[in-house]
């Protein structure tokens, strides 16, 4: 099975709500995901984020230090430092610039271009060449521009 990688545009300062949106669309859509973070730090900051950034729903998640504990977790989510070393992944979404080599088979693999940063950009057309190189499918998704003042929901783009 193909995996697609997923280049979704975003800013430094939306990047986790972006990340929190696209997860809480595929658990809506029946997938489990991965969030990779990178750090415990982080790891900790995205449970606080899942929390709260939808006063409409919630996701239901677990931090895990080993991603082998989370197998047969309830939750839909996971979310990580390590990225798992067997198995295969729905989905698998990055808070940082994953190491492909490392990444377990997947679905679908999701990483955000802070738009406004420049070395982060270059990053990431690196990692786009690399995809390519290891026959993932890669999609550029473009970031959505922000609501009109009428409407105050944000539509998630259809990964």
């Amino acid at each position: 099975m193909e995996t697609l990688m997923l280049f979704v545009e975003t800013t430094a300062q939306e990047q986790r709500r972006d990340l929190c949106r696209w997860v809480e669309r595929f658990v809506d859509e029946g997938r489990r995901v991965f969030v990779w973070t990178g750090s415990t730090m982080s790891a900790q900051q995205l449970d606080g984020l899942l929390w709260s950034f939808s006063k409409q729903s919630f996701v239901p998640h677990r931090i895990v230090a080993d991603p082998a504990d989370g197998e047969s977790a309830p939750e839909p989510v996971l979310i990580g430092w390590v990225l798992p070393s067997h198995g295969r992944l729905h989905v698998l979404v990055c808070d940082e610039t994953p190491d492909l080599g490392a990444a377990p088979p997947c679905d679908v693999i999701v990483h955000f271009v802070p738009m406004d940063d420049p070395l982060k950009r270059e990053e990431s057309r690196r990692l786009w060449t690399a995809a390519k190189e290891m026959g993932y499918a890669v999609r550029h998704v473009p970031k959505e521009p922000a609501p009109s003042s009428g409407n105050t929901t944000r539509r998630v783009p259809s990964p």
